[in-house]
């Protein structure tokens, strides 16, 4: 699964860090641009359109000059015609430059329009838009997306309240950030903030051999290799100085695992593609070979495949390989750290190498790591022996095997452990193999994996870094067809597949969290599990405070033109919220936008800019501004999408609608059944938000587990948002574990429909 997927899935990724593809940022365009906006006889230029946060008016100003046919502008607010009008203004600087345009005629407008309230509402951004209309014609000159500044309290969060949309960047220094200031911080309101996320490849980014590869936070990134391609794309140094110069809050992806040196083979920099000279320094196939890093250039369908062939062993037993990379992450690190403690506010954490793996890119025809060093790790991970019997002692999860039980257990008959060697010709395939030798070496090579993860991160906090900000960053791919539920556990049965050693659990750094990276189906928690549970319900078990630390709703495996709906992207965003995450950080990648969808170089898993996933980020962030990160919001969509969220009842009729959740009472009467009640342990306060609500008229029961709980019961008014609040405040904070949870409202029997618009379990 993992195998093909992460070629195929990121085969365009090969020059993600090194070789950017740069947009203009979105600016205001004036007469003395060079270019000016036209459209056959039509010119024009929007100077400026509010955007963002709005008080009482919406105002545009601009100029547009068309030959002599009458047109019109028009305004538009969600779609609804609110203003019809022809320019009004003598502009003498179009004049001056354009010979045609008379001196008497009006090309120029400025308006200041009421914001009309039956437009905004606590449902999304008002979309604003200016037409050009002649005859058949209409042409949008400009839109943006505004909301109303009175129905958004003023919040100052504390910072682990915060959620964070973090966009996955690079060429920080040369714009790669560009326009998503303009277009996503007007809207990071209260608990939900915008940041930035760019990697830093601490192997790569380094003084060169003839100072022993020492990391170097002011690297040239403008430095090329012998490929023509860009060494890196940002300096440590220049990611720190733009968040400090745009006060930008940034996460630092350190990244020296195996797509640190993908993009192409530099050694006199990269010490990655040094170490890997010596095969001693190498994962090794169960045929004891080495193989070229480029060796899987040529696999059909991957003809851009970055250079995952070679990759260096997570042996501990390799002092070589632990010593250089421990100096270098804790070089970035100290940087890092000073930066932590000065600018506190702009530091949102750091994530560890992506894609951790004993080496799964061979389609099950090589598997890893046989490197000596890593077999004699195996022997004595077995009997508990070597490291395993002092410093990794309280990692031994089974009991140690003596040679004799071994052999019993596996029915074997190795003379001396120095013969004791995994199977190697027992390759995991999608044919299921139960082989208890198997299962052994799986958990073995998946405690590697958790090892090297818990080393970066007590390497990283060893420098002052707090662990309570560090994240792994590994892979969770849905199963697809016959393949089997990746690994939830280290001791989970052997897959009918290479995982690489990959595992939820092994996710875990022991001074650290889990860092998930999520595509498709497994962003929006619908995955299939060894357990049945939900997979954001495992990871939770694991780590309550983990984070999503790349994300799109595309899946990898898909065609790159297929995009995924606002919908499927607002399901994604509200699982990974009310499951607790951090922060989600948004893949863009300085990359493609969906206006050139049609381009060659498009790819949906890369697309931020002008997605349905850029739309539902900006709504998102308004609709939960004031919901703090650890607690569960249920809106039922948005203005632009309506959903049960999971909600049903057994008592009337549920119906999801742009406006909230309506529901059909019956005798005055309907029950509400939660979703996921194992996330509402702990809850201390319901709020339930009907829409135009007399408050008097309703009774709310709550009850818990076939239990009906008493609750002291407020009520809230607000008056300029329609909006209802009821809240429900049990006598006792509900038990740790909820396994089932209804509300059922009482209402006048002539009460025949109810609308909510959201509910909020608090703590």
């Amino acid at each position: 699964m993992i195998i093909k997927s992460k070629i195929f899935l990121k085969k365009y990724i090969k020059n993600i860090y090194c070789n950017v593809f740069l947009r203009k940022k979105n600016r205001t365009e004036n007469v003395n641009d060079v270019v000016i906006n036209h459209t056959a006889d039509m010119r024009f230029s929007i100077d400026f359109i509010s955007k963002g946060k709005i008080s009482n008016f919406i105002e545009l100003e601009g100029w547009v000059y068309s030959q002599p046919q009458s047109f019109d502008l028009v305004v538009e607010l969600n779609n609804c015609a609110v203003k019809r009008f022809q320019p009004d203004l003598i502009r003498l600087d179009v004049c001056s430059v354009f010979p045609e345009v008379g001196q008497d005629i009006k090309t120029g407008f400025k308006l200041k329009l009421p914001a009309d309230l039956q437009y905004f509402n606590n449902r999304g951004a008002t979309k604003v838009e200016l037409f050009y209309l002649a005859g058949d014609t209409k042409k949008l000159l400009a839109s943006s997306l505004v909301f109303d500044e009175k129905k958004y309290l003023e919040i100052e969060p504390n910072k682990s309240e915060v959620f964070y949309f973090t966009v996955a960047s690079s060429n920080i220094s040369l714009g790669g950030f560009g326009d998503f200031k303009e277009k996503l911080l007007p809207f990071s309101i209260g608990y939900c903030q915008l940041g930035f996320m760019a990697p830093v490849l601490y192997m790569r980014s380094t003084l060169g051999a003839q100072h022993d590869w020492q990391f170097d936070p002011d690297f040239n990134a403008s430095t090329k290799q012998i490929n023509n391609k860009l060494v890196v794309a940002d300096s440590l140094t220049d990611i720190l100085n733009y968040s400090k110069k745009f006060n930008i809050p940034c996460l630092i992806g350190l990244n020296g695992g195996i797509w640190s040196d993908a993009a192409g083979t530099c050694p006199e920099w990269d010490l990655t593609d040094h170490l890997e000279e010596d095969a001693n320094n190498c994962q090794w196939n169960q045929r004891d070979e080495v193989m070229p890093d480029d060796y899987l250039k040529h696999l059909t369908g991957a003809e851009s495949a970055p250079e995952l062939s070679r990759s260096l062993t997570l042996s501990h037993y390799n002092k070589t390989v632990r010593a250089y990379k421990k100096r270098n992450l804790q070089q970035a690190g100290e940087v890092i750290a000073t930066f932590a403690q000065d600018n506190p506010e702009l530091y949102i954490g750091t994530n560890l190498d992506p894609d951790c793996y004993q080496n799964p890119f061979f389609e099950g025809e090589q598997w890893y790591d046989f490197n000596p060093s890593s077999l004699q790790q195996f022997r004595d991970w077995l009997s508990a022996s070597g490291v395993y019997a002092n410093e990794f002692r309280n990692t031994i999860k089974h009991t140690p095997f003596s040679l004799e039980s071994l052999n019993v257990y596996l029915d074997t008959t190795f003379t001396c452990w120095d013969d004791v060697t995994p199977p190697r010709d027992k390759i995991c395939t999608l044919w299921s193999i139960k082989d208890k030798f198997l299962d052994l070496w799986e958990e073995f090579r998946r405690h590697m994996v958790q090892r090297h993860y818990s080393d970066l991160a007590s390497w990283l906090s060893e420098t002052g870094i707090s662990s309570d900000v560090i994240y792994s960053s590994q892979g969770f791919t849905a199963p697809q067809f016959s393949f089997e539920p990746f690994a939830l556990s280290l001791n989970s049965p052997a897959k009918n597949y290479d995982s690489g050693g990959m595992s939820l659990q092994g996710s875990k750094p022991d001074a650290g969290h889990i860092g998930a990276i999520l595509y498709g189906e497994s962003a929006r928690n619908n995955i299939r599990t060894e357990n049945r549970l939900s997979f954001f319900e495992n990871i939770l078990k694991f780590d309550p405070d983990w984070a999503v630390v790349e994300f799109n709703p595309a899946d990898l495996r898909d065609p790159p033109k297929v995009l995924p709906d606002y919908g499927f992207a607002w399901d994604c965003l509200r699982e990974i919220f009310n499951h607790r995450a951090r922060l989600v950080n948004l893949m863009a990648w300085n990359g493609s936008t969906a206006h050139d969808i049609d381009k060659d170089y498009f790819n949906a898993h890369m697309a931020l800019r002008d997605t349905p996933l850029e739309q539902a980020v900006i709504d998102f962030m308004l609709m939960y501004a004031d919901v703090p990160r650890g607690e569960q919001c249920y809106t039922f969509g948005s203005q632009r999408y309506a959903s049960l969220d999971g909600w049903h009842s057994e008592g009337g009729q549920l119906n999801a609608t742009t406006q909230g959740l309506q529901l059909e009472l019956v005798g005055g009467h309907i029950d509400l059944h939660a979703p996921q009640p194992y996330l509402y342990g702990q809850t201390g306060l319901i709020k339930i938000e009907f829409v135009g609500l007399v408050t008097d008229e309703l009774r709310l029961v709550l009850e818990v587990d076939g239990s009906v709980l008493e609750c002291i019961e407020q009520t809230t008014v607000h008056d300029e948002n329609a909006v209802s609040t009821y809240q429900l405040r049990p006598i006792h904070v509900l038990a740790p574990q909820v396994e089932k949870l209804r509300l059922v409202i009482k209402a006048p029997s002539r009460v025949e429909t109810i609308k909510i618009n959201r509910i909020i379990f608090a703590r």
